[in-house]
Formats: C-alpha cells, sequence, structure tokens
C-alpha cells in the first residue's frame, strides 16, 4: 500500500490529509475574505468551494508546519492537512488594503480549512463539556481522552508527544469541529533550532517529578510507531514543488532526521525507569 493510502486510511479523517492535496496551489480567480475575530489570516475559497486558510507568515513556517502534518498524519495523529502556496505580485490582500503587516514572501502555507466548534456554545448532550470538566479535575490524564466521545481526542496527547520529538519551539494548537472531532492545529513551530524539547519534559509524561504510568506507556507506543515509519514518509514531508523555493534559516532536514534518534533515546531511558 502506498505512503498516501495509509495515512488516508489510518486517519478516517473527513478531509484529505496533507499527502491527498496537490503540491502547488494558485491562488489565481479565488475569493478572498479578510481577517475577522482579531486575526491576521486570509481566507482563499477555491473555484471549487474549498476554503484555504492563509497565515501570511512565509515559506519557512510553510515548509515546517506541512512537514509536520505528513509525519503526523503518517503516525495516525489528528492534524490540520495543508499544502503550498505561491502567491502572485498583485494578490487581492494587499490590494484591498487590508494587507498582512510585513509581508515580503510569495512562498506561503495554505491550510484546509475547518469550521470550528463556537467557543462556549454548546450543543445538547456536548461532549465538549464532559471533556472539559474531566479534563480540569484531571489535567494531563490520558485515560480521560482514551474515555472521551470526542473523536481523536487521544491526540491532543499523542500530537504534543510528536511535537516533542520534533523539536517543537511552542506547543501546537487544538481545535474541535463542529461534529466533535479534534485536531491539532499551529504547527508552525516544529522543527525548531536548538529549541530544547524534551518528551520527559511533556506533562502527559510527567508532572510534578511523578511518572504518570499511563502517559509513559502512551509515549513510549508512540516512539515505537515513529520507528517503525518507513523512509517514505520522511522523504515525503521534506518534499517541496520544483518551483517552491523559500529561503531557509535552517536546516529542517537536519531536524527531520533527529526525530527517530530521539525516540530511540526515549525508549532507552524509559526501558531504565520502568
Amino acid at each position: 500500500m502506498a505512503i498516501k493510502d495509509k495515512c488516508y486510511a489510518m486517519l478516517e479523517m473527513e478531509f484529505p490529509p496533507s499527502l491527498m492535496l496537490p503540491s502547488l496551489l494558485s491562488p489565481e480567480g479565488w475569493e478572498w475574505y479578510p481577517p475577522a475575530h482579531n486575526q491576521p489570516f486570509w481566507v482563499g475559497e477555491d473555484s471549487d468551494g474549498v476554503r484555504w486558510l492563509v497565515k501570511f507568515r512565509g515559506g519557512f513556517y510553510a515548509v515546517r508546519e506541512r512537514a509536520f502534518s505528513v509525519i503526523a498524519q503518517a503516525l495516525g495523529v489528528s492534524c490540520q492537512s495543508s499544502t503550498f502556496l505561491k502567491i502572485p505580485q498583485d494578490y487581492p490582500p494587499l490590494r484591498s488594503g487590508h494587507s498582512v503587516a510585513d509581508f515580503t514572501d510569495r512562498y506561503q502555507l495554505a491550510v484546509w480549512f475547518l469550521s470550528e466548534h463556537e467557543h462556549g456554545h454548546l450543543c445538547k448532550c456536548c461532549p465538549l463539556d464532559g471533556l472539559n470538566r474531566t479534563m480540569e479535575l484531571n489535567p494531563y490524564d490520558v485515560a480521560v481522552l482514551r474515555d472521551s466521545a470526542i473523536l481523536h481526542a487521544i491526540d491532543m496527547a499523542r500530537g504534543e508527544m510528536l511535537g516533542m520529538l520534533c523539536e517543537m519551539h511552542e506547543p501546537p494548537g487544538h481545535l474541535f469541529t463542529r461534529d466533535h472531532t479534534f485536531v491539532q492545529i499551529d504547527n508552525e513551530q516544529m522543527f525548531s533550532h536548538s529549541a530544547g524539547a524534551d518528551l520527559w519534559d511533556s506533562p502527559w509524561v510527567v508532572i510534578d517529578d511523578h511518572i504518570r504510568e499511563n502517559g509513559l506507556n502512551e509515549a513510549i507506543q508512540l516512539c515505537k510507531q515513529v520507528l517503525s515509519l518507513p523512509d517514505d514518509v520522511f522523504d515525503q514531508a521534506l518534499r517541496l514543488p520544483s518551483n517552491y523555493k523559500p529561503s531557509m534559516e535552517w536546516s529542517i532536514c537536519r531536524e527531520i532526521e533527529n526525530i527517530r534518534p530521539r525516540a530511540q533515546i526515549f525508549l532507552d531511558e524509559a526501558g531504565r525507569n520502568v
């Protein structure tokens, strides 16, 4: 089975995984919607009616976020899908007067737009209510996520653990769709240079100097899955369209090459702590 097919089968998402998206989008003819809710992000709608969230943070962030999505989705982690976008010189957001501050990079990321469950609005028998209340009583408890009616809730922990292996500079974001599915978002701070991320620092694994058995087991399983990923997953994560040439501040390839060694180190240390 091809890598693309594996990702699609494992995730069972309502949106296509990153590897199923076109490798490079052109926004010619898109309908653009200006930023809302105090967010500096634009939404572009293509000719097929698909909406794309464009943050205009530049190609270096685009490469990092898209690479993480390929690896995360190959592991079955519910993570937002994205692909690359090259902006024409006269793109509508700039012409409209709602331009993004200090925008200079034509190479950007296009994120498959998801409709979010409204904050503070709980539908009848909403499972978000139960998850929020239980997490307040039992913070960072993977058992709570396992028992939740929220689809892919366990990936709140698994995605952050993976971020530790991917040298994340800051934690990712969380999104709950209107049909109560968890999706990890905002992964552009992965593969940072010397961020010092360590899976043992994850509160899902260790809290108040106490190892959480359920969290440790989840982390061990994740690391084993990382080590079992075929090389093609990491190759696909690094693959760029031939005419997509953003400036790179450091080697993302080197950071991705370090994922499996970090997973092995954690497994070795976990074996000595069990």
